[in-house]
């Protein structure tokens, strides 16, 4: 008990020093967290405008008194530290002149609580509550006494604990990810806003304590949602994005333009002139549409594709075979209840981009895999899965459904399989970012393996370290054998994927979706693009066997090879009869998609 009294103590000791918050009349004092120094309009302006201060200005909040929360925050990232982790504090701070107390400072709510009250939110008033103290200025977007100066209830809301900590958090992260690998490029402009709800906390009946209390005193919001502006250097490169989600436990997050975000925002506030950014900033130009395609593609996770939406059918059976008490016969003392050791859950696709896609997703977020089998009972010369009596080719003509079997990530820290496949020795594990194997030591996945847009491959993070990764997707070779039990389609150290069968080895199709040839078609499904022993990718385009040189993804900037094109120089015929590129490496080599 010692250590925790005694954090909160140097935590609350070391609060007041110097720290201000300035409620003003307009945003003039602290407009550079405005892009072009432009507050956002049409979102309650009759709410209180705060800056945030300590030497200078950390960022800006515009604040409803009625509601007792913040409408928005604007800040912008800084880029002098790298570690977001940050233990959350226990008790935050209030701001005394939106209660008219005359201090400057963020301080601790002491004796004047029954005034502080009528403007602004307590501590409390989130007590024994199923909501957090959500920030919409990121703690981890700063360092130091800027991360201490978020710590505000000027600068929370009320949001739902999952969707605070499990998919706000994710999305929070991955831009952050992005802004932070443009260090030095450009400025960054972000504003994080809450759309009010006619709900408040506590709730009466149900937030109930020993302690007396008021109920219904800070406003719920409905929808969380953010929107960044990158201004940079090169203008051509400028681009702005936004997402929201709604503020519930299975909550699915929409990532979209900012001039959509606009137009969703104004009907969820009732607002005709509602604006974030000026002229919704360079949403229009043409490498913003581009950004925004690769952004799309790195945050706008597959949700609808979670593996927990079963069919209704699937889900009421579950829940009666948990639930159900079997009775002995003739007796009502209940027996015990059914003990599960295995479930199987089949997952049915489409195609094989949906199926990608909620796979990268599950791999995220549930630490499992789906990876198809050759069912024994079907002899073909290709992949053939069984549902009931339907059987689905994985060449078929028409693709109408896709089985596969859920198998635990390599990133679990109680597997045994390495970053490219290979298997640990005996009795040995992957928990410690490594282990010994046949062929040597070998690296291990402590991240799950997701494909990664701009590389164009699998990456997951081995330490410290971003490595690529072969990625557990089949065990089915590229003509149509199985391969053995324990040893799936991997790179095994190779380029390629393959694997060992009963009799031999083959070459695997890889988890390339999207892979194209250099003819303009696409790469059949059951024979992606690779090099399937050869010194350059290819693949087959159809199913007369017709084939092509090759690109692993269907982006003007792709090359074969896995070559990627020059940002100045993407993939086009330039008076030639055929498409290529300058590549990265200095060289030149033909592309599949033309820039457009």
């Amino acid at each position: 008990m010692a250590p925790l009294v005694l954090f909160l103590f140097s935590a609350l000791a070391a609060w007041p020093l110097g720290f201000e918050a300035r409620v003003v009349t307009d945003f003039q004092t602290c407009n550079q967290f405005f892009y072009k120094n432009t507050e956002p309009t049409g979102i309650d302006q009759n709410a209180e405008k705060i800056c945030q201060k300590k030497g200078f200005d950390y960022y800006a909040s515009l604040y409803s008194t009625s509601h007792r929360i913040p409408v928005y925050s604007a800040y912008t990232i800084d880029h002098t530290c790298r570690n977001n982790d940050l233990q959350r504090r226990g008790v935050w701070f209030i701001e005394p002149q939106i209660s008219n107390l005359g201090e400057a400072d963020m301080t601790v709510a002491g004796q004047n609580k029954d005034l502080i009250k009528q403007n602004q939110a307590l501590n409390e008033d989130y007590e024994h509550t199923d909501y957090d103290r959500g920030h919409l200025n990121p703690n981890s977007y700063h360092c130091n006494e800027g991360r201490v100066a978020t710590f505000t209830l000027t600068n929370a809301v009320p949001m739902d604990a999952c969707f605070n900590r499990v998919h706000w958090k994710k999305y929070e992260d991955y831009l952050r990810t992005i802004v932070l690998g443009l260090h030095g490029m450009g400025r960054d402009f972000f504003v994080t806003g809450a759309v009010p709800s006619i709900n408040r906390i506590p709730v009466p009946g149900l937030d109930t304590t020993e302690n007396v209390r008021e109920f219904s005193r800070v406003t719920i919001p409905s929808h969380m949602w953010t929107a960044l502006c990158f201004e940079h250097n090169d203008e051509q490169y400028s681009f702005s994005i936004g997402y929201i989600g709604e503020n519930k436990a299975d909550a699915i997050i929409q990532v979209m333009s900012v001039p959509d975000l606009v137009h969703r925002l104004g009907e969820l506030y009732n607002s005709n002139n509602l604006q974030i950014f000026d002229n919704d900033c360079y949403s229009n130009s043409q490498k913003s549409k581009e950004v925004l395609q690769q952004l799309f593609k790195k945050l706008d996770l597959p949700q609808l594709q979670r593996m927990f939406f079963l069919d209704q059918n699937v889900q009421h059976l579950l829940s009666a075979s948990l639930s159900k008490r079997q009775r002995r016969s003739g007796s009502q003392e209940p027996i015990k209840k059914p003990r599960i050791s295995e479930m199987t859950l089949e997952m049915n696709y489409r195609d094989m981009t949906e199926w990608f896609d909620s796979n990268e997703y599950m791999k995220l977020n549930a630490e499992t895999t789906c990876m198809f089998e050759l069912n024994s009972k079907v002899q073909s010369s290709w992949p053939t899965f069984i549902k009931d009596e339907l059987r689905m080719r994985r060449s078929a003509e028409k693709l109408d459904d896709y089985i596969c079997k859920l198998i635990p990530e390599k990133s679990r820290p109680e597997s045994d399989i390495t970053a490219d496949g290979t298997h640990c020795r005996k009795d040995t594990k992957c928990s410690s970012g490594s282990c010994p194997t046949d062929k040597g030591n070998k690296e291990c996945c402590t991240s799950p393996c997701l494909y990664d847009h701009f590389s164009k491959d699998f990456i997951c993070s081995s330490g410290q370290r971003k490595i690529r990764c072969s990625t557990q997707y089949s065990a089915v070779t590229v003509s149509g054998k199985a391969c053995k039990h324990d040893h799936p389609c991997g790179t095994y150290g190779e380029a390629y994927y393959w694997c060992n069968t009963d009799t031999d080895w083959d070459f695997c199709s890889p988890p390339y979706v999207n892979s194209i040839g250099t003819n303009g078609k696409t790469c059949r499904d059951n024979h992606e693009c690779s090099t399937y022993g050869e010194s350059y990718h290819w693949c087959y385009t159809d199913r007369a066997n017709h084939w092509s040189e090759c690109c692993t993804d269907k982006d003007p900037y792709v090359a074969v090879n896995g070559k990627i094109c020059k940002p100045e120089k993407p993939c086009g015929a330039y008076g030639e009869n055929y498409l290529w590129c300058y590549t990265t490496d200095g060289s030149w080599d033909y592309c599949c998609t033309k820039y457009n």
